[in-house]
C-alpha cells in the first residue's frame, strides 16, 4: 500500500498536522475571545465617514480589478460591508465601481443588505453601484472621471491592482479629501504609500476587517491564517538548518 504512494504519505500526515494547529488556533481564539492587533491609523476611517457626511459629499470605494477568486478582492468586499453600515448610518451616499461582473453583483448585495439592516431600504440606489470595465485601463479612466465628476470626500481602494493603480492613486489624491488604499501586490504598494493618507500593507489587508469588526468569528479566521504562516516560517527554518547539516529530509518530505 504505501509503495502506491511513494513520498506522498508523509505530506498527508504534515498536512493533516497542519490543519489540525489551524483548527485548535482558530477554537482557541474563539473560546477566549482574543482581540486582533490594533492597526496603525484604520481608526480614522470612522471620522472620515461623519467628515464626508457633515460635508455632504460621497465616499468611493474600488475593490479592485480581479474577480471574487483573489484574496484581495475577497479581503476588500469584507471590508466594504464595515464601509457600507458606516455610510448608511451616516446617511453618507457611497458610490462603489466594479471591474467584474461577479464582484458587480457581490457589491450591489452588499450596499442593499447595509439599507435593509438599517431600515432604509427605501433609500437604496441601485445606480451607486457600477460596472465600468473588464480591461483595466479602461476600468482606470472610468474611476477618473467618476472622482472628477462626484469629488468624494474619502476614496477607498482595497484589493488587487495592477498597471492602473498609479492612475487611480493621482486621481484620488486630486479630487478626495481623504485617500485610504490597500493591497497585497507589491509592485503596487509604492503608489500607495506615495498617495494615500492611509494604507494596508499586505496581511494588514486581511486582518483590518477583524480589528473593525472585533468579531470572534473573524479573529478567529484571522489566527488560523497566522497559525498557517508559523507553521510555514518554522519548516522553512528548519529545512534551512538541515540542509546545511547535510540532511535533505524536509526537503524531501515537501518535495512533490
Amino acid at each position: 500500500m504505501l509503495e502506491m504512494f511513494p513520498g506522498r504519505i508523509g505530506q498527508a500526515i504534515l498536512l493533516i498536522l497542519v490543519l489540525c494547529a489551524v483548527a485548535i488556533g482558530s477554537r482557541l481564539a474563539l473560546r477566549r475571545k482574543w482581540k486582533a492587533r490594533a492597526i496603525s491609523g484604520i481608526d480614522k476611517l470612522d471620522s472620515w465617514i461623519k467628515h464626508a457626511s457633515q460635508l455632504n459629499r460621497s465616499v468611493f470605494f474600488s475593490p479592485g480589478t480581479a474577480g471574487v477568486g483573489s484574496t484581495d478582492t475577497l479581503a476588500a468586499l469584507a471590508l466594504l460591508r464595515y464601509v457600507a453600515k458606516l455610510c448608511v448610518q451616516n446617511d453618507v451616499k457611497l458610490i462603489i465601481a466594479n471591474a467584474d461582473l461577479n464582484v458587480q453583483q457581490v457589491t450591489e448585495e452588499i450596499l442593499k443588505n447595509a439599507y435593509d439592516e438599517a431600515g432604509k431600504s427605501d433609500k437604496y440606489n441601485v445606480d451607486c453601484v457600477r460596472y465600468l470595465s473588464g480591461s483595466i485601463f479602461a476600468y482606470a479612466a472610468g474611476v477618473m472621471g467618476l472622482l472628477r465628476r462626484e469629488r468624494p470626500a474619502l476614496n477607498i481602494f482595497l484589493g488587487a491592482f495592477s498597471a492602473e493603480s498609479l492612475e487611480v492613486a493621482e486621481a484620488g489624491r486630486s479630487a478626495a479629501l481623504y485617500q485610504f488604499g490597500g493591497t497585497s501586490s507589491i509592485d503596487q504598494l509604492p503608489f500607495f504609500l506615495a498617495t494615500c493618507d492611509l494604507t494596508l500593507l499586505a496581511g494588514e489587508l486581511y486582518a483590518a476587517q477583524s480589528y473593525l469588526t472585533n468579531d470572534p468569528w473573524d479573529i478567529s479566521r484571522t489566527v488560523g491564517e497566522d497559525v498557517g504562516k508559523v507553521i510555514a516560517i518554522l519548516l522553512i527554518l528548519a529545512g534551512t538548518i538541515l540542509i546545511s547539516l547535510g540532511n535533505e529530509f524536509i526537503l524531501n518530505l515537501l518535495n512533490l
